[in-house]
């Protein structure tokens, strides 16, 4: 980039385009690793049987692969929860249509 066009720019492209070569930089060095890992279990499996052949994955995981792991309800649970929750809401709606009700009796007593 050049001092001209660094001038003319502003302060949110300047951002994009530090965000655009941060992540080619990063781009470049998974790929890296990727080819390194895949050479590494080529050359590896050259002296290894053809029943305990590696995959590259088995050499060791790249920090980007590794995927969070989330808190799955069962279904059995989830259902069950469900239900729940449907129960409360309904007492919930009951007692709010009560305490109007209520609101509405106070209301016509104050009236009278």
């Amino acid at each position: 980039m050049s001092v001209k066009e660094f001038d003319s720019i502003t302060l949110r492209e300047l951002y994009l385009k530090i965000d655009g070569f941060r992540e080619a930089q990063q781009e470049e060095e998974e790929n890296r690793l990727y080819w390194l890992r895949w050479q590494t279990a080529q050359l590896l499996n050259i002296h290894i049987d053809k029943k305990h052949r590696l995959k590259p994955k088995d050499l060791f995981t790249l920090n980007f692969e590794k995927k969070t792991k989330h808190s799955v309800i069962p279904d059995d649970n989830r259902r069950q929860q469900i239900i729940e929750l449907k129960k409360k809401w309904k007492t919930f709606k009951q007692k709010q249509a009560t305490l109007d009700d209520l609101k509405e009796l106070m209301l016509k007593a104050k009236k009278n």
